[in-house]
């Protein structure tokens, strides 16, 4: 999961690849970690999974998180937009 993008074999699938690796990258800056399950058996999927520490003092964490998001979203070249 630490290399943005690697296919390993010419199957057709739709995406970048990138999706893990950004998911990885904002995880991990708010503190979390990010793993992976499988039986290795080919054709038979994984699972992958994440978790992030509880807030101590949920009122002034908030904007903390935030920012730490915008921060990660500009590292990844991502965007955040808001609205309906």
């Amino acid at each position: 999961m630490s290399t943005p993008f690697t296919r390993l074999n010419q199957v057709r699938a739709t995406g970048h690849g990138l999706g893990l690796s950004i998911v990885k990258r904002i995880v991990e800056k708010l503190g979390g970690q990010v793993g992976v399950e499988s039986d290795g058996v080919p054709g038979q999927g994984s699972s992958f999974f994440f978790t992030l520490p509880s807030a101590v003092n949920p009122t002034t964490s908030i904007a903390d998180k935030a920012d730490r998001l915008l921060d990660a979203a500009k590292m990844t070249g991502g965007g955040i937009q808001a609205g309906g």
